[in-house]
Formats: structure tokens, sequence, C-alpha cells
């Protein structure tokens, strides 16, 4: 269906030179193009800057467009934003490109070949928009006469702002439990990690201007940590912004940008950083340097714990902590610094030189990402990570660790709930009574505190567990690219109904039955409320700079449109909804009552800013004590009280008490209320839940605590001899970056490599595989091989190879297909207990010359 096409470095820059850098031109080679300026000498009309949000990552950051003459010809940052302040990283600059993409979808496309498959011509053919959704409405009310609403699933990745809260509308009027995510894919290992200790499901926002100590546990600063450009600004200024300069330590498999970058760089092996961290709390422990105020201390001042020693839990009283003495006495005891180098491959005195440097360079944070959690034991690994920012007292202190807090958005008048009709209240009655299962299994008992479980979709339908799916919608994701083991996805949904929203041909594109292009995000309305990150609450606003270049529409529209077109009480909740603008205007009433810093408090001037903030974060450890943000300083104490109130009932009075526990309501949202070394969360699963969970571990026992689980590695025991990881590149947007030039250009610039990824190899390891730099290899698996091309890094560990995500596409326009390879063709799907985390790092290898 996509054109064939050939990119070299002299097709690319000749083009450049004809359209002019500056200008953002397109590419043209043998296709009409939409310029960004006009050409010839047709002078400048109407000049406008646009604010809007950058989509190219998840970082949501603020931009500023001009136009000139009704077409967007230039990207900046936005000075208004506080993600961007004015600046963008390479992927924000290169948007234009996207939206004069002379291979996007240019209108509603419909399927007339039934037969789908890889090599497989879909035969589209364009129709109108209300041919489509008449259709697809038809299709979905059929369904629902027919008791099988739960058949229809919609996975969404990229949900921004309410977006998330359309398609969860959507599905709850329609009655289907089925509103998936992608983020099993992305990081949830550690979102959940830090659910079963501090008690709050999302990432960690982090005071990195004000940290002196970083742990960086596979976090990618430099390259693909969200939201990257803030992450960028951050290091520059704790590096040379300020009189003191943080220290970076590194903990990755590989050398990567942020390695070379940091201070230090710690080679652990693979799997192996919860190891690390828990060998780092022994010391602490030990040593005597946890935080007394957060942790507490015990009864007889100035002991200490020793190695092989247990503590008696009533000879240690501890204050916003819970269940330390537990987790000493069957974990950390016995795990030393020599126990911690046997396993991560760091030597003994380096585990304590750094533990020690940790706990004494305070505000100190320990901070982990998916290099760690993206194994079998990933949310453990997570926890032991997080649980060192609780021993050195960085939780809610200056320099430490944050929840990212909520936007005060009005609420809807308009209640979802009043508009359900008898198969929406079954099917939400059956789910909430475990009757009735979502089809990726999250929320079951084999999988229940996990969001979502995308990479098992597949497998689930073609099995038919819990049941077959019927019509699945797609926005903003790409299962038969980014999962692993793709394979199984372009088998298994040969026989569902898809309706897709990409606005470009990519590799799920080809498998709809409809495409219903969706706007660019120049082209929309749209809110973007942030990732964890900044702590305080921020929130962007995508205003539509230019018209639809083609005959796209914003994707929430449509799924009301759609909606409105279902008829009955769902019919009639769309239409009393209107539009989605209309719930943009609705919710941005609650910055009536609380202004953003900028003076935003309104939709016009949200739309005229781009960006709703309030600084500061409102909450702060200090001394011992939960302070509150009171409008000049952190003075109002955060106490435990007690609310009596007194009522007559039969003709007596009756006094009822109501405990207030701010911290427990408000930030440490445990059973407890405190940090939880030993998680009731986990202690709270039932019977079945603890008996799947344990089924699971090595060392099952230690189920509720932070521990080392041995991880398990696809391959290892059919001998293949090299663990792969497939990281992100700056230049690349989670495989969205590939149909852009730009970004093709620059994809490796560390490496010298573009248009095309590749294998790092260790010298030694090449040298005994006789490969050499620039050879071509296959990289294979147990389940496949790939060829790419081999790249000698000298700061590869001989046991490591590196074979970066974003390419292998096989569709997705002319500037993506059939350059490189990609990685998920020979990636095991394998997920982490717990959390359901993709484990893209669990997969072993082999390398050998083509």
């Amino acid at each position: 269906m996509a054109l064939e096409l050939k990119i070299n470095r002299r097709s690319f820059l000749k083009a450049a030179g004809v359209t002019g850098a500056a200008t953002f031109g397109y590419l043209s080679l043998n296709q009409p193009v939409i310029r960004a300026l006009a050409q010839g000498n047709e002078a400048a009309g109407e000049e406008k800057w646009v604010s809007s949000v950058c989509i190219q990552c998840p970082a949501g950051c603020g931009t500023k467009v001009r136009v000139v003459n009704g077409r967007a010809v230039k990207i900046e940052g936005n000075p208004e934003h506080p993600y961007s302040n004015g600046k963008l990283c390479p992927k924000g600059y290169a948007g234009l490109q996207l939206l004069y993409d002379a291979d996007r979808v240019k209108s509603p496309l419909k399927r007339t070949n039934p037969k789908k498959g890889q090599d497989e011509d879909p035969g589209f053919m364009p129709v109108t928009w209300d041919e489509a959704l008449d259709d697809i409405a038809a299709r979905l009310k059929k369904l629902r006469e027919e008791g099988k609403s739960h058949t229809v699933a919609f996975l969404s990745g990229r949900n921004r702002g309410r977006a998330g809260a359309v398609w969860g509308t959507f599905t709850k009027l329609y009655g289907t439990p089925n509103n998936l995510g992608h983020s099993s894919i992305c990081a949830d290992a550690s979102k959940k990690a830090r659910m079963c200790i501090d008690g709050t499901d999302d990432y960690c926002a982090y005071d990195w201007e004000n940290c002196n100590y970083v742990l960086n546990f596979g976090g990618s600063t430099l390259e693909a940590w969200r939201p990257t450009n803030l992450m960028l600004q951050r290091w520059a200024y704790m590096r040379r912004g300020r009189p003191v300069r943080a220290k970076q330590v590194m903990i990755d498999t590989r050398f990567s940008t942020t390695a070379i970058k940091a201070d230090e760089w710690l080679p652990v092996r693979p799997g192996a950083d919860g190891a690390l961290a828990l060998g780092i709390a022994h010391v602490i422990l030990t040593g005597g340097l946890w935080d007394r105020n957060f942790v507490g201390d015990f009864k007889t001042k100035g002991r200490k714990f020793v190695t092989r020693e247990t503590v008696a839990k009533e000879d240690f009283e501890e204050i916003w902590t819970s269940g330390l003495v537990d987790w000493w006495n069957n974990v950390l005891v016995n795990f030393t610094p020599d126990k911690a180098a046997e396993i991560t491959g760091i030597p003994a005195d380096r585990i304590t030189r750094i533990a020690e440097e940790f706990a004494t360079t305070k505000p100190a944070i320990a901070a982990g990402e998916r290099g760690a959690g993206a194994h079998t034991n990933g949310t453990y690994n997570h926890m032991a990570i997080h649980a060192l920012n609780a021993l050195v007292g960085s939780m809610f202190a200056t320099g430490g660790v944050m929840y990212q807090m909520g936007v005060p958005y009005a609420s809807l008048s308009l209640k979802d709930d009043d508009y359900m009709d008898d198969t929406a209240k079954k099917a939400d009655k059956e789910f909430k009574e475990h009757k009735l299962e979502r089809a990726d299994r999250a929320k079951s008992d084999e999988w229940p505190l996990a969001s979502n479980v995308y990479q098992n979709i597949p497998d689930n339908h073609a099995k038919g567990e819990p049941y077959k799916l019927s019509v699945l919608f797609t926005y903003y994701t790409n299962p038969l690219f980014s999962m692993p083991n793709p394979q199984r996805a372009r088998e298994a949904f040969k026989d569902v109904f898809i309706v897709e929203t990409s606005s470009y041909l990519s590799e799920t594109a080809l498998y709809a039955d409809y495409i219903l292009p969706d706007n660019y995000y120049l082209e929309r309305w749209q809110d973007d409320t942030v990732y964890a990150s900044t702590g305080y609450p921020v929130a962007g606003l995508r205003v539509p700079a230019v018209k639809p270049v083609y005959n796209s529409r914003n994707s929430m529209e449509v799924i009301i449109d759609l909606g409105k077109r279902m008829g009955g009480k769902m019919g009639e909740y769309y239409n009393q909804l209107g539009s989605f603008e209309n719930m943009l205007h609705e919710i941005s009433k609650g910055f009536e009552k609380t202004p953003g810093d900028n003076g935003v408090s309104s939709f016009d001037s949200w739309a005229e800013k781009g960006a709703w903030y309030k600084k500061p974060y409102l909450y702060r450890f200090s001394g011992g004590k939960f302070y509150e943000w009171d409008g000049s300083g952190y003075n109002k104490e955060m106490k435990t009280t007690e609310e009596v109130k007194e009522e007559e009932k039969d003709g007596k009075k009756v006094k009822t008490t109501t405990i207030k526990d701010p911290v427990k309501d408000k930030l440490l949202k445990t059973k407890s209320g405190k940090f939880e070394f030993r998680s009731s969360k986990l202690e709270g699963l039932t019977d079945r839940q603890k008996e799947i969970l344990k089924s699971e571990l090595k060392s099952p026992e230690f189920f509720a605590y932070p521990h080392y689980e041995e991880p398990h590695f696809a391959g290892k025991e059919e001998g293949f001899p090299l663990h792969m990881s497939s990281p992100k590149m700056i230049t690349h947007a989670e495989g969205r970056g590939a149909n852009t030039q730009w970004l093709q250009e620059r994809f490796g610039v560390v490496v010298g490599k573009g248009w095309t990824n590749w294998v790092e190899l260790n010298p030694d390891k090449a040298e005994e595989l006789g490969i050499r730099n620039g050879d071509e290899v296959w990289v294979e698996s147990p389940i496949g091989k790939v060829k790419t091309i081999a790249v000698i890094n000298p700061g590869n560990p001989p046991w490591m190879v590196v074979f970066p995500f974003e390419h292998g596409h096989w569709n997705y326009g002319r500037y993506a297909k059939g350059l490189g390879a990609n990685p998920n063709e020979i990636m095991v799907n394998l997920s982490a207990v717990i959390s359901a985390q993709s484990c893209t790092n669990a997969t072993m290898v082999k390398v050998y010359r083509a």
C-alpha cells in the first residue's frame, strides 16, 4: 500500500536545500506537496503566533506556532509554559513535517479486501464521514442487541487531558469494560511499586532543582525520560546553573548518553537494580545513616542495625514509616554489599561508598525508570529503589520526591451515570462483581493491581480468554509494531473489525476496516495535563493553529458524534454534551476560582497563553513534620484531628467521631498512612490472588517486601549468550518519529548513524565473533531473527547488546518503510509480576555476521 522509496543523505540534503531549512519545508520526491511557505514572490499577508502543546512525545511541552497566510511555518517553545520555557527538544521543532506529510491519510477510508495480512492490499476506498460513522454505529448497535457489547474494545495510547475521559464515558455508556491503554509497555512497574509502598498509583515527581545527589536506575534523563525537554533544562541547572553542582550516578546496563555525561556510571547486570538498592539500604542502616525524623530510631540512642543480627520490633520506634524492622529481619539482615556485588557485578567497596555518599549528601533522590522496570522482577526492583528515598528522608522534602498535583478543573454538569441504560448498568455491575473481565485481563485475579496488560491482548483474543473481540478501536497506538513479538497481533487480529484513527498509514492501519483520520495536533482543540514531573499542577491547551490540511477530524469530536448516532440514553447524553470543545469550555471554569500564576482564569486566556499552572507545590516534609502551604509559606502543620458531631437519633443524643488524617488522605495513602516497607496493599490481596502471585516468585516468602527476585530471561536456557536492551533515542517519539525526515537524519547522532538503527557490541565480544564496525549482522532470539548493522562501542559491556527501538516499519509512509529493523520482532513477550510491565529487557540473543 505504501510507496517504496530508498532515502539517502544526498537526496535528503538536496530536498532540504530546495525547500530551505528555515521554512521546515517538505521533502517532495514525486508526490504533491503542501508547502509551509508559498513559492515565488508572494508577499507575506496575515501573520500570527498561536499557542499550543506538542504531542511528539508524552511530555506535553508548550509551543508557539508562527502562521503566515493560514500556513504554519515555524514551531518554537512557549515561554508561558513551565515545561518549555521557550525551548523544545528536536522532536518538537520537527512537528511541521508531520503536519504537511504528503503520506497523511487525507479522508476516511473503508477496507474493501476482507483478507488481512502484512502482504495484503487493503483496497482502501475513500468514504464520507457520515457513511463511515453510520456503518460503525449500526455494527455497534447490533452487537449491543445481541448481548455482545463487552466484545468491543477501545485501545488508546497517548490519552492526553480529557481524552481519556471521552473514551471512558463512551465505553461506560455503551456497556463494555474495555477502555484499555498501552501503559504496560511503558513504565507501569515504577507506578505500581510506588502504589504498593507509599499509596500513590502514579510516577514520581522530583524536586530536581534542589537535589544534591541522584541515583538514577535506568532512566534516560538526556534521551527519553518524561518530560525530556524539561529534564534537559533541569540537568543543565543541576550541573552548571547553581553554586553547588549536583552529583549524578547513572546505574544502567548500557553506556547511554546519560551515563556518558554523569559523574559515575555503574554498569549493573540486567535485572539486578533491586539488588543494588538493597545493598545500599543495608549500608545505610548498618552505618546509622537513615533519616531519624522520617523513619524513627531505636529506643536506645546510638544503636545501629548489625549485619546478621535481627531486631526486636519493640526496640525500634517508627514515625512516618511502617515495617522497617520486618524488612530488616526478613530481607536486609544478610543482604550485605558483598552479596549485592555478587548479583550486580558492582564491587562491594564501591556500593558502600555510593551508599554513604547518597545518605550524607542531602537532599538526595533515588529514581528509577524503564531500564530497571522492564524485567520480570521489575516491580520489586522499583520497590527497593523507592524505599531508599524513605530511608534518607527524601519523601516530600525539599530536593526530594513528590506526587503530581491534579488540575482544578470544574466538573461537568452532565453526569454520565444518569444516562446509563440497562445494558450499560449490567456490564458495569458484572465488572465490579468480577463476573466480567476486560479483554487484557487487568483487574482479574491474575493481574489485580495492573492498570493495563496491553501486550497480552492478542494472545487472549486468539484463545478466546476471556472472550473473542468483535470490534477494536485504536487511538495513538500501533500494536502491530510496538509490542513484543508483534507477529502475534498480526495473526490474532485478522478476524477483528478494526477502526483506526491514525493520520498515517501505520502497520495497524493496514489491518483496519475503517480509518478515521485524526487531526494533527496543530489542527485541533485538546487539553493536556502533564505527567508527574513538576509536582505543582500544569494544564496546557492545544489550539488549532491552522485549519485541517486534509479531510480529517479531531478524534474526540468523532467519538462524540458516534455517541450521538447510537440513540437511546447514550445518544441523549452526547446530544446534551454537544462537542469536545464544549467540554473544554466547561472544565476551564475551574480556573475562575483558581487563576494561574500567569493570569489564566478563563477559556479565552487559557487559549491565549497556552497553559495554566499554579506554583508552589503545596506540601513539604521538614523536621519530622508535614506542612501545607498557607499562601505565604509552609506554615500549616498537617495534624491528625478528631471531629465530634452530636446528633439526635430515636430521641437520644448520639456522638460520632470522625478522624481526619491529612497526611494519609493527601500524601501517604497506604492503609497505615505511612511509607510501608511491608506492603499492606500486597498483603491485602485475596487468598487466590496471593496464591497466583507467589506461584510466579522464586522467593514467595518475601512477596510483601522490597526484595531481590531473581529475573527470568527468555533464551538463557536455550544458550543465547547476550542480553538485549532496546532503548529510545531522543530524536524519535516511541515509534512515531520514523516518518519525519529531520529526525531520521539525526537518529543516531552519537554513533554517526541516520535513517536506520543498529546493534551495539563490545569490541572484545565483536572480535570474538569476527564482527567489524559497519558489518551487516543477524540478531537472533528464540522466536526469530532480524538483520541490522553492527556498531562497535567500547563502553558496551561484553554481555550486552544495545538495539535501539523506532525502526523496522513495514509501512508508515515513505520515510519509515523498510528502514532498519524492529527489535520487537525478536522480543519474547514476558510481563513483570504485579505491574504487568512488558519486559523489553528480558530477551537474550546471539549475533553473527550476515
